[in-house]
Parts: C-alpha cells; sequence; structure tokens
C-alpha cells in the first residue's frame, strides 16, 4: 500500500509538473503573441506612410519575430521572380528564371506560405547567399496578397532555437497581407505623381514638373 501510495503520488507530482508547465507556456505564447500583433499593428500604420515600403516590409519581421533575414521577390513581365528588397542580407539583386523551379515560385503559384526546417541548403538556388544571410534553420516562404491575387512573396529566415510555428508565422502572414495594400498604394501614388508632372503627348516633362524642380533648386540654394 505504502509503495502504491508513493507511485500514484509521484506520477500525479509528474502530470502536475507538465500541466504547469504547459499552461506556463501557453501564456508565455499568447503574451508574445499579444505583444508581437501590437507591434505590427505599429508597423501597418508606419507602411503606409512610408518612403520605402517595401524595405520596411523586410526590416519588421526581424523586428517583431526575431528573423535574421527577409527578402521580397515580386514577378517580372517575364514571369521570373526578382528580390526587390531584402534585409539581413548585403547582396545584389536575386533573379530566380522562370524555367527554373524554386520554393519562390511554388509559393507564389500556389498562392500558399510553406515553412522549411530540413534540407533547407538542398532547396536553395544559392547556397552562398544563404550562407551568407547566417544560416537561417528555418525559412518560410509567405506570399502576398493585394484584391485576392498574389503580388510576391516575403522569404524570411529564422536562426536555430527559434520556434516559428504559431505566433511567429501567423505575425507574418498578417504583415505580408497589409504588406501588399501598402507597396500596391505607394505604386499608385507614384504612377499618378508621374503621371501629373508628364506631357501625356511627349513624354516629356511638363509645367507642373518645372515647378517643382525650380522650387527643389531654389530651396537648395542651387543655380540655373
Amino acid at each position: 500500500t505504502a509503495l502504491l501510495s508513493v507511485s500514484v503520488s509521484s506520477i500525479i507530482g509528474v502530470a502536475t509538473r507538465d500541466l504547469v508547465s504547459r499552461v506556463r507556456h501557453q501564456a508565455d505564447e499568447a503574451g508574445r503573441r499579444e505583444q508581437m500583433l501590437e507591434q505590427v499593428g505599429q508597423l501597418v500604420r508606419g507602411l503606409f506612410d512610408s518612403a520605402d515600403p517595401r524595405q520596411d516590409v523586410c526590416e519588421a519581421p526581424r523586428a517583431i519575430s526575431d528573423a535574421t533575414v527577409a527578402v521580397l521577390f515580386e514577378p517580372t513581365e517575364s514571369g521570373a521572380m526578382v528580390s526587390t528588397a531584402m534585409a539581413g542580407l548585403d547582396a545584389p539583386p536575386i533573379e530566380l528564371p522562370v524555367h527554373h523551379r524554386h520554393l519562390v515560385h511554388d509559393a507564389f503559384r500556389a498562392a500558399r506560405a510553406r515553412t522549411i526546417t530540413h534540407g533547407i541548403e538542398s532547396h536553395l538556388t544559392s547556397p552562398e547567399l544563404w550562407r551568407a544571410a547566417g544560416r537561417p534553420e528555418t525559412v518560410l516562404f509567405q506570399p502576398l496578397r493585394k484584391a485576392g491575387e498574389v503580388s510576391g512573396v516575403l522569404v524570411v529566415g529564422w536562426p536555430a532555437g527559434v520556434e516559428v510555428s504559431g505566433s511567429r508565422s501567423s505575425v507574418v502572414a498578417l504583415l505580408a497581407h497589409e504588406a501588399a495594400m501598402a507597396i500596391n498604394r505607394a505604386d499608385q501614388l507614384q504612377l499618378l505623381a508621374g503621371m501629373a508632372q508628364t506631357d501625356p503627348l511627349t513624354g516629356l516633362p511638363n509645367r507642373r514638373a518645372w515647378d517643382a524642380r525650380l522650387g527643389q533648386a531654389v530651396s537648395e540654394g542651387q543655380q540655373f
């Protein structure tokens, strides 16, 4: 009876410790997620006023989810995917030809996120870039959507020991959704600004562009 009582008490003690550990982990995860969502809200508000939303989109995962590298890929007219911004990696623009099968192409065409945690190097076009990025152990390929269509893919990498599933992947997905709209808005504003300062018949700068250039030169103390 005594041995049985000790055994039962030991089992209950272990089960209780496991339960307490799980509850604490869930509480920590909930707190971290709430903090990340608050940061995402602040970053999204800044994206719509940013002079370079593409670069800010790449910087955001590093700021809110402990990522070490992020690269934004967007399609060209030929169907290739080209990097338009990156953070945590100092490299020239990366081009992935349409005929070359890559996880970036897969995520773009399938409009579905994919996370790679094993054998990452074998999936990459350039292992050198992967090593230059700090050899991330987990890489997320997150499509950017606008008006129901995919406009790009945000590739985010995390180092070993960082748990990506759950709050981190969720906030990156939310960020990607908002980023697509912010980038589209910035592109439209730039297009409208160009149209407003260009003569539609000749394609040359109009009077409005001249006035703007003149005002800028005067403010900078330049001479003509």
